[in-house]
């Protein structure tokens, strides 16, 4: 078993790949697939090309045979056959662990966000009353 702590990752973009590589990737019993998937649906995308590969893995149509095939049909019947998505089948290795870790954080500091917000906008409904 491999027992080193995960490189941090700093780079969205780079979170984002290793992240939708994981779900391309990762079996449908390991949990982390599971987590990643329930994070990801609240998630604000950095970039629209992985927004729209995300969409295409949440429809949940795809199954698991010959994934690469079918992921290149779905951008081409959606309109995005040059959209680049080769990535999710690369090795990804330890990333998976890093990105979560990554998620984890970003979706913490939304959901304190989000809180805050709620708060504020609270706080200014009760005063305009």
């Amino acid at each position: 078993m491999d027992t080193q702590t995960p490189q941090r990752i700093s780079d969205p973009l780079d979170a984002e790949r290793a992240l939708l590589a994981a779900l391309c990737q990762l079996p449908e019993g390991d949990s982390r697939r599971a987590e990643i998937f329930s994070l990801l649906a609240n998630y604000p995308w950095r970039s629209i090309d992985h927004r729209i590969i995300w969409e295409i893995l949440a429809e949940g149509r795809l199954g698991t045979t010959d994934l690469p095939a079918r992921f290149a049909t779905r951008l081409t019947q959606l309109g995005f056959p040059d959209l680049e998505y080769e990535f999710c089948f690369a090795a990804c290795g330890n990333s998976v662990d890093a990105a979560l870790v990554w998620l984890r954080e970003r979706m913490s500091d939304v959901a304190k966000d989000t809180d805050a917000a709620r708060r504020v906008s609270g706080g200014a409904e009760r005063s305009s009353r």
